[in-house]
């Protein structure tokens, strides 16, 4: 043992001669209780950590990772399109051949999604640092209530 040995109280109930599922089921355990130290907080302290940990919700800002891959897709299939398509200087006589006005246009949009895409993502890890951070604070604060 480790040291704390289990102190398990246990109370075990025959089963009935009438009561054929008691006996098909075996015996009924009625109670079973383990010692725990206890420790009590004042009503001031238990609603301080309670608003604490209201306040370390995540809430909205897993919107940020969802835009920031959203911003990601834009980027690729916009980049995967130009690359695709062939240009005006292209000796093919297919009618989806892309303007070079075009062409600048979908350079524009995968550079500003790329872009996006990396502010996006700068903001949730930075909100995911304070969610963190905030969440080590209430662990701290309950900790410092523990009994010695």
């Amino acid at each position: 043992m480790t040291g704390h040995e289990d102190k398990r109280k246990q109370e075990v109930v025959p089963a009935a001669e009438g009561n054929l599922s008691a006996a098909v089921g075996g015996p009924r355990l009625v109670t079973e209780s383990y010692e725990v130290e206890s420790m009590m907080l004042s009503r001031k302290h238990w609603d301080r950590l309670k608003r604490q940990i209201n306040e370390c919700k995540i809430g909205w800002t897993d919107l940020w990772l969802g835009g920031a891959f959203a911003f990601f897709g834009v980027a690729i299939s916009t980049l995967v399109v130009r690359q695709t398509l062939p240009g005006p200087s292209a000796r093919t006589a297919s009618a989806s051949r892309l303007s070079s006005e075009v062409q600048a246009v979908l350079l524009v949009i995968v550079i500003a999604s790329a872009v996006l895409f990396a502010v996006s993502l700068a903001a949730w890890l930075n909100m995911r640092v304070k969610h963190n951070a905030d969440l080590a604070s209430v662990v701290r604060n309950m900790e410092s209530h523990e009994p010695d």
